[in-house]
């Protein structure tokens, strides 16, 4: 009983808590590949305040859809573009992984929860925009799950068990 009153103390239900809220959020977060800031043209002509008719108008929202075909943005890193269909098994197969790392903390199988939070890792920073800060969050929330303790040592009976048999053995040849 003094043996299972020091092993330490895993919260699984707040580490599970916290993993079930990043495979809920895994839906929501963009793709890296993904287009950020862009505005419709209904937004832009509302900004610019040249809704103005005629054809200066026409030529405006011309203009402005052009410059929506094409993009150039600097990247700093290799974006792996995906595709629609992709995307979606992307997302299911990383919130796979989280489901993975839950069942490993439940069975207090640190090798496999360790690894499958790698994984996740890996997989959100890769393919998932580190600008946002719902992405941001769970990067930071994925690195402190991995630094959690799962594996524990609980003690055996085998002392306990040595013990009782130790103390019949000297009873009986105390007869």
């Amino acid at each position: 009983i003094d043996a299972l009153k020091r092993a330490p103390f895993v919260d699984v239900i707040g580490i599970g808590a916290r993993l079930d809220n990043l495979i809920a959020g895994v839906d929501a977060w963009p793709l890296a590949s993904e287009p950020r800031g862009r505005e419709s043209a209904a937004a832009a002509k509302g900004a610019d305040g040249m809704a103005t008719g005629g054809w200066r108008a026409f030529w405006d929202d011309l203009w402005r859809e052009a410059r929506e075909l094409v993009r150039i943005e600097k990247v700093e890193q290799d974006l792996a573009l995906i595709g629609p269909q992709q995307a979606l098994l992307l997302r299911e197969h990383l919130k796979l992984r989280l489901l993975a790392a839950r069942v490993a903390l439940i069975t207090h199988d640190d090798k496999a929860y360790r690894a499958d939070l790698k994984a996740a890792r890996e997989w959100v920073a890769r393919y998932f925009d580190g600008r946002s800060p719902a992405v941001a969050a769970a990067a930071a929330t994925l690195k402190q799950l991995s630094e959690s303790e799962i594996g524990i040592q609980l003690p055996t009976l085998a002392a306990s068990l040595d013990a009782v048999q130790n103390y019949r053995l000297t009873r009986e040849r105390g007869r």
